[in-house]
């Protein structure tokens, strides 16, 4: 097999020419009892960025400053990641959106709940008198 680009003889088993780099096109690929076997489907990259987003900022939804900025980011990949594709990429954009809006409505029942009551943590007085210091309470 030659390369496409540099006319290079390359391996027949190799996916990119070791000369220039070009990615070379797919040859099939048969096994040893004479079956073919499909190339596995590529991920796209904002799809799997959206997923692990959303488990970052589920993980983290109590800290608003870790979560809001994950769970927007995720839900914009996720978004975009599912306009793009088809099948298990559109499911892992789906489940990172998902991830990402429990994430960020918990980041901020969270924060709602720290600022309009912040007594019911155990610290609370300690945040309590921070927010009083700073005319905020």
């Amino acid at each position: 097999m030659y390369c496409p680009k540099c006319g290079t003889d390359v391996q027949e088993n190799v996916q990119y020419c070791n000369v220039c780099g070009e990615k070379l096109p797919l040859q099939q690929q048969y096994g040893g009892d004479g079956g073919y076997y499909p190339p596995a489907p590529e991920r796209n990259g904002k799809s799997v960025a959206a997923l692990v987003l959303g488990i970052i900022s589920t993980v983290t939804c109590c800290l608003g400053c870790v979560s809001l900025p994950c769970g927007i980011v995720g839900l914009v990949l996720g978004v975009l990641g599912f306009k793009e594709n088809t099948g298990s990429n559109k499911t892992l954009a789906v489940v990172g959106i998902v991830l990402c809006g429990l994430a960020l409505l918990a980041a901020v029942v969270s924060s709602i709940l720290l600022f309009a009551m912040p007594s019911i943590l155990p610290w609370g007085d300690i945040f309590e008198d921070i927010l009083w210091e700073m005319g905020i309470y």
